[in-house]
Formats: structure tokens, sequence, C-alpha cells
């Protein structure tokens, strides 16, 4: 099997018991499978089952994080960003802040620095503007081992 989407349906078939006998450990296979393919809800499916312990897995909040975290950083706003930087570049600043406000929105702050950017380059003229600053830049959020074990301390002991 090559499509991640059927073997993602097959893991959430599994993991319900709809139509199909309960088995976690064939969903949790399932889902394994379709997360090597790229498929994102299934990465997410996994971290679920490792924050919850459900069996086969057990309950494992690192490998949790982990999971999330692939799915933070791989999921639909990185793509809404590239979209308003791409943008950006080709001096569509009105398309730019409007892909930035989407991300901006949804708590990205990289997003909403770059929405303001592009309100003070519409409104005072994108020529000084841009002198000033350049372009605003895709950044990953940094790395903090802290934060992952406070999310475990914090998630996992309840």
């Amino acid at each position: 099997m090559e499509v991640p989407e059927s073997m993602f349906n097959l893991g959430l078939m599994y993991n319900e018991g709809r139509g199909v006998a309960r088995n976690p450990k064939k969903a949790y296979s399932y889902f394994h499978l379709a997360a090597l393919k790229g498929h994102l809800r299934a990465r997410f499916m996994i971290g679920y089952m490792h924050y919850k312990g459900s069996a086969p897995v057990g309950k494992n909040c690192d490998k949790a994080v982990r999971q999330f975290k692939e799915v933070a950083e791989r999921g639909v706003w990185n793509r809404v960003l590239a979209l308003g930087l791409r943008s950006y570049e080709k001096g569509e600043y009105g398309n730019a802040l409007y892909r930035y406000l989407q991300a901006a929105h949804a708590g990205i702050e990289v997003a909403q620095y770059n929405a303001a950017f592009c309100m003070t380059a519409i409104s005072s003229g994108t020529k000084a503007a841009s002198q000033r600053r350049g372009p605003p830049k895709r950044r990953r959020a940094p790395r903090r081992r802290g934060s992952a074990r406070l999310l475990k301390h914090w998630s996992c002991t309840k």
C-alpha cells in the first residue's frame, strides 16, 4: 500500500473499531506507515497515542511532544508564511499582508511581526520602509529543551 491517506484511514478504522474489530496495535502500525510517507494527521495520531498511553505504545510524553512538534513545524502555517514571503518579494504587499494576517490570527509570532512590517511598508511608502529593515524573513521557532520538559511535566502529571 503506497497511499498515505489510505493508510491513515485504515489506522482510524482500527483505532476506533469502525467496520473492523478495534485493534490499537494495527492502528499504530498504519499510522506509522502513513507518517513515514509524510502524512501529518497520522503523525498527530501517533503523538496522541503516546500522550494518552494507548496500547501498544504506552504513555511516553517525550515521544508525544516530539510528534506534536513535528506536526506544528510542518503544518499548513509554514506554507502560508512562504506564500506571504513570495508575495512580499514580488512587491505584492497587500497579498503578503493578507497571508501574514492569516497566520498571525493563529498566533504565529513571526507572522505578527511580518504583518506589522507590511502595514508599515504600505502606509509609509514601500521604498522607505524596505530600506530601513529589509524584507521579513521566514524563521523557525527557537529550539527550547526546557519548554519540552515543561510541557511534559504540565500535561503528563494530570
